[in-house]
């Protein structure tokens, strides 16, 4: 090949090229645009979704069992174009969830890539006696241009999690006691003593951590009447729930002359949460388990200290070496009275 031959080929290579190179530049710009467009074609056909699961525990101090409460949520976007579940309003998704519980919320439908973002809270508890969880999750939606989604959320503090939980809190208020029955203990003395003798009675609690009234020592609290009379051992509150159980008797303190009442009251509270408040129930039995609205205690004076035989029940040991004197005495006295009437016989008949 000569060298005017090799210019003419070189120059036709270069014309063909600078003519099919306009061609190759748009054919090229095309399969771009078709690789760029083809997730926004299928999105549109086939919207990608993703539920959100929401978990509820209702947790209490221990005071009482929370109730079935029920509390409202709201699913709002940050984010201009973020869509929203089916249902939502102007002001975003709004849902409920009742007692301890776990939901997943409506799914969210996107159409194209991007970042959105949302919040997730919970409103102020209506119901008495709770306090609503006041996290505020933030949820961030990562949606690639093959439409997967990744979802980031992040709590109020700024640190991440896996769990999107709310805890709501119970506590029941204290019983008030100003409305507790306080059943008044009443000694009724009969007898005719030379002076008003003081007795003494005793509120007793079965578990000794139980509340009790003022100026208790250990579950028990002591209370004195002088004569006949009527007192009451006073009241107390309750912060939990429970049934508990007290004792009322009286104390043996062996005064001279006196038989003492053997009834031993027992008082019953039932104690349950109603609308956030502690209730209490109570009822006051004796040993035959009738309820009563007064623990009276009857005690009977003798001036020679006998102990009358109730029920074929006998005195005590004590009872009896506390009568020894008198019936000394009481012997003595027969004693001279059968002197002086035999004394009085053989008189008679000596005169006659």
């Amino acid at each position: 090949m000569n060298t005017t031959s090799f210019k003419i080929d070189t120059i036709q290579r270069g014309q063909q090229v600078r003519r099919f190179s306009p061609f190759m530049l748009a054919l090229a710009l095309f399969c771009l645009a078709s690789v760029l467009l083809a997730p926004y074609a299928q999105a549109a056909a086939e919207p990608v979704q993703i539920p959100l699961e929401i978990n509820q525990a209702l947790r209490g101090d221990g005071s009482a069992t929370p109730p079935e409460a029920t509390f409202t949520y709201h699913l709002t976007a940050q984010s201009p174009a973020a869509p929203l579940p089916e249902g939502s309003s102007a002001d975003g998704y709004a849902f409920t969830m009742t007692g301890n519980a776990q939901t997943s919320i409506a799914p969210i439908n996107f159409v194209r890539p991007g970042i959105y973002t949302y919040e997730l809270y919970c409103d102020p508890a209506t119901e008495p006696g709770f306090i609503a969880d006041t996290q505020v999750y933030t949820i961030e939606m990562y949606v690639t241009s093959d439409l997967r989604i990744y979802a980031v959320v992040t709590l109020s503090d700024g640190n991440k999690t896996s769990d999107i939980r709310f805890i709501q809190s119970y506590s029941a208020r204290a019983s008030d006691p100003a409305i507790m029955v306080d059943p008044p203990v009443q000694k009724i003395v009969k007898g005719n003593p030379p002076h008003a003798s003081m007795f003494t009675f005793q509120l007793k609690a079965k578990d000794p951590s139980s509340p009790m009234p003022a100026g208790s020592v250990d579950g028990v609290k002591m209370l004195t009447i002088i004569g006949s009379g009527e007192k009451e051992f006073g009241v107390w509150s309750y912060t939990k729930e429970g049934v508990y159980s007290y004792a009322i008797s009286e104390v043996d303190t062996g005064i001279k002359g006196y038989t003492y009442d053997m009834v031993i009251y027992t008082i019953t509270d039932t104690v349950k949460a109603q609308d956030g408040q502690l209730v209490v129930e109570r009822a006051v039995t004796d040993n035959t388990g009738k309820r009563t609205e007064v623990c009276t205690f009857t005690n009977h004076y003798s001036a020679l200290g006998t102990i009358p035989i109730v029920g074929g029940i006998l005195p005590k040991t004590g009872d009896l070496l506390r009568l020894l004197p008198y019936m000394g005495f009481l012997a003595l006295a027969l004693f001279v009275i059968g002197m002086f009437l035999l004394l009085g016989r053989r008189a008679k008949r000596s005169r006659a």
